[in-house]
């Protein structure tokens, strides 16, 4: 069974991001039938709001405001999309693009 997290300890000691369809339904709402692409737009823009909208709803065991101040901006947006990318996909978006990733087997 392929496991649908990635490791954010900068968030906290057990943070974890990872989305379930409960968190897609809440974007979906929120966003748009186009959640999708908006959340991958936001995040390549860095756009904060999208970050900090997409970290509310995947972050588990962490701290959003500890997220967004302890990485870069392009390493957070970058394990945001990976998380993402997984959930749809089954791989991360680093693996598909051939980044370096922090895949977790938690």
């Amino acid at each position: 069974m392929t496991s649908f997290v990635i490791a954010l300890p900068e968030a906290g000691e057990h943070a974890i991001l990872t989305f379930d369809v409960r968190d897609f339904e809440l974007l979906e709402a929120e966003l748009g039938e186009d959640y999708v692409a908006k959340i991958f737009e936001g995040l390549d823009r860095r756009a904060i709001t999208t970050l900090r909208r997409a970290l509310t709803a995947g972050l588990k065991g962490g701290d959003v405001n500890q997220a967004l101040n302890a990485l870069p901006l392009d390493e957070l947006c970058m394990r945001v999309a990976d998380a993402f990318y997984l959930r749809i996909h089954g791989r991360t978006l680093s693996d598909e693009t051939g980044r370096a990733g922090q895949k977790s087997d938690a």
